[in-house]
């Protein structure tokens, strides 16, 4: 299953990068659901196993998928394409840090009493809402601050900080029964 996923993810990032997803459908936009299945099956691992491992090596997967990030960015805008969207170096990002963080060494590092470990908590309780919300805020911001695209850092914290903070600050308001209608948590 590993195999055929890898293989599958490099096909798809290559007719990605060969079109620079210039005509491509959506499916390959987003890329087909059998991508995000790796996410699935390592909450499997995570539940049947002690998460005992050494650190070292997802934090190394997680660096190395943000540098294949900003290489494939800026190769996509080299060629005329914005840079941004679903990437094979996003999962290995993702899956990297994700790994990284359930790993016990860094559950233990981050526990109960320190401000990170709460922040954390409140992010991924609301991780839907901003999920849903955010292709918006990343537009608004874009059509409000024209000059954002100057610097894909200015426009990543912005946009992070808007989306979350209008996710908190909306969910707050809500009663539970709409904030689960609105998929804010």
């Amino acid at each position: 299953m590993g195999i055929f996923l890898i293989i599958n993810m490099l096909s798809v990032e290559c007719l990605i990068f060969s079109s620079a997803m210039s005509n491509l459908p959506f499916v390959f936009a987003v890329s087909p659901f059998s991508h995000w299945m790796i996410f699935y099956y390592t909450g499997l691992c995570f539940s049947k196993n002690s998460r005992n491992y050494r650190v070292m090596y997802p934090f190394l997967i997680f660096i190395l998928g943000f540098a294949l990030q900003i290489y494939s960015t800026l190769y996509l805008q080299s060629i005329g394409y914005n840079g941004t969207g679903v990437k094979v170096s996003a999962w290995i990002y993702a899956w990297g840090l994700i790994v990284f963080l359930f790993s016990r060494r860094m559950e233990n590092l981050i526990n109960r009493k320190n401000i990170i470990y709460h922040v954390i908590v409140q992010i991924g309780f609301r991780s839907f809402g901003i999920y849903l919300v955010h292709v918006y805020v990343l537009a608004l911001i874009k059509m409000c601050i024209p000059f954002v695209n100057e610097s894909w850092l200015l426009y990543w914290i912005l946009s992070s900080l808007v989306t979350i903070s209008f996710v908190s600050i909306v969910g707050k308001f809500l009663s539970y029964k709409l904030n689960r209608i609105f998929g804010l948590i």
